[in-house]
């Protein structure tokens, strides 16, 4: 076979069990001009070994994607975990007082057994539609009475809740003093706690909405105890915007002065932005005017809030509530990120909203 052609076949034999990559043993990769120094064969070697580079550096980046996606996963599964910590007791809470119990729908009745039919899925159901019809207000009172020692309790039931919030719904605010008295009987862990819970947030809703602001005073200094953890919680958050919405002010202006020294953390955080939001809008013109400088003082967080729902609202209640020099201020730095911002629906909104103001600003300020 003199003067024939070298390939790769004629001078590599294939081998029993011995690894290989098109039919060449990965061995010879190491140095294939050991074995033929044709530059047919050496090329073809190394196109196979950049091949063989290739796989490798491809499975090592998807080995890399795949150890990212766990971190993401167990991530996420400790967040889980995390707002899931303060529904165990909720779950407890839930059970024991929502006990299963015969509402006798047939008998319309609640006099006696305020309390059991409010457990009940129907029987609360009878109990709201008595405080409805009820003609006066000492008949919702002898009612709501029926209730007195089990307020918190009901706060936290699946079905009392609605008929506590019916209660503060339809009666007298001097008359549900019992209920914010037995909520706050705890100490400011366990209003807090009736805060953070999935029912218990939606009667102090409640109790903001229709109580005075005397009246809510001791329960709201409960709430600022823990105004870090209620701000971004997932039911805390909701209580703390109607603390903004409806609270007395000096308590609103402590708020204010919590939110400057932390706007960092409520920003990043949906929920946060949300407290925000109420914030820009219902706290005073100065206290507003030292929660903007706090904003604006971090680098492209008003930018990263209006990337998210609750976020693009409190970014345009921001930008429709700040004097001029605080708008040209923000109005650049969203100019910066506007080619990521329009590329989302709630960035154009946001961009939208600036322009629309800008011009007004700019007349205010003589043309400039």
């Amino acid at each position: 076979m003199e003067g024939a052609p070298v390939t790769p076949c004629s001078v590599m034999p294939r081998l029993g069990n011995e690894s290989t990559t098109n039919s060449v043993p990965v061995a010879w990769f190491t140095n294939p001009q050991h074995y033929v120094t044709g530059p047919a064969f050496a090329a073809h070697v190394q196109h196979v070994q950049q091949e063989y580079l290739n796989t490798v550096s491809q499975l090592n980046a998807l080995m890399g994607a795949i150890a990212q996606q766990q971190q993401q996963q167990q991530q996420q599964q400790q967040q889980q975990q995390q707002q899931q910590e303060p529904l165990a007791d909720q779950r407890g809470t839930e059970h024991a007082s929502c006990p299963e119990s015969p509402c006798m729908a047939n008998d319309p009745r609640v006099e006696g057994r305020v309390w059991i039919l409010s457990r009940d899925l129907q029987g609360c159901r009878l109990v709201q539609e008595a405080l409805d019809a009820a003609s006066s207000d000492a008949e919702r009172e002898a009612i709501a009475l029926e209730l007195r020692g089990h307020a918190k309790a009901a706060a936290q039931c699946r079905n009392g809740n609605h008929v506590l919030q019916k209660c503060i719904m339809t009666m007298r605010a001097e008359c549900l003093q019992f209920i914010i008295d037995e909520i706050t009987a705890g100490g400011a862990s366990s209003t807090c706690k009736v805060a953070r819970h999935q029912f218990g947030c939606r009667v102090l809703q409640r109790l903001l909405e229709h109580c005075s602001s005397q009246q809510v005073r001791g329960l709201v200094e409960d709430l600022m105890v823990d105004v870090d953890r209620l701000s971004t919680h997932i039911y805390g958050n909701y209580v703390m915007q109607h603390v903004l919405e409806f609270g007395p002010e000096d308590q609103r202006r402590r708020f204010a002065a919590y939110a400057r020294g932390h706007a960092l953390k409520l920003g990043s955080d949906q929920k946060g932005c949300a407290v925000l939001g109420k914030a820009f809008t219902h706290c005073l013109e100065k206290d507003r005017a030292e929660l903007f400088n706090g904003i604006l003082e971090q680098p492209g967080l008003l930018a990263a809030m209006a990337s998210n729902r609750h976020g693009r609202v409190a970014v345009e209640a921001f930008l429709k509530l700040c004097p001029t020099t605080e708008f040209f201020r923000a109005h650049e730095q969203l100019m910066i990120a506007s080619p990521a911002l329009s590329s989302s629906r709630l960035g154009r909104s946001v961009l939208a909203c600036l322009q629309g103001l800008t011009e007004g600003h700019v007349a205010r300020c003589g043309g400039a």
